[in-house]
């Protein structure tokens, strides 16, 4: 499998390095203007801002994906339940923060309330109730529940590649 990207996330010290290509960013979740950013390994003196927004892209895009679940309680999240086929459902509308916000989800979810799909109200993508799931769920090392797999309605599947929790 072609890894084109990845991150380690410290939750705890508000810290991600983020990588692809041959560029590193050890991205300040809380403040990026504290991010350093290394070419090939090398340190650079003066911080690419450019760089570090497109680090702050790529991590808040590819960790929705993997951890959004355990994301949930973040400042500008709005969670209500919702009604689908007479079952709950979470809908999820982020209002600040992120890359896009103003996005809604629509979780449905399995009877020990583990999201299985979701519907994407995505503005800017022109996603309208695009379906997605979330399958192939591992429990890590730090006993963390993460997806590994998402299929769309197209049949298109999006692989989280080698997932990992440490505590």
């Amino acid at each position: 499998m072609l890894v084109k990207r990845s991150f380690k996330w410290d939750k705890e010290r508000n810290v991600a390095d983020v990588t692809w290509d041959s560029i590193r960013v050890n991205l300040d979740t809380r403040n990026t203007q504290k991010s350093t950013v290394y070419f090939n390994n090398i340190k650079q003196e003066v911080t690419d801002t450019t760089i570090v927004k497109k680090a702050w892209n790529i991590f808040n895009n590819d960790s929705f994906w993997l951890v959004a679940p355990h994301k949930l309680f973040e400042n500008g999240i709005i969670r209500s339940i919702q009604q689908v086929d007479d079952k709950d459902a979470l809908l999820v509308k982020y209002t600040t923060g992120g890359s896009t916000p103003g996005d809604s989800y629509l979780w449905l979810l399995d009877s020990n309330y583990v999201p299985k799909s979701y519907k994407m109200f995505v503005p800017s993508m022109k996603m309208d109730g695009v379906s997605a799931t979330w399958q192939d769920w591992i429990t890590t090392k730090s006993g963390t529940l993460l997806p590994t797999n998402h299929t769309f309605d197209n049949g298109r599947i999006l692989s989280m590649g080698t997932v990992k929790g440490y505590n």
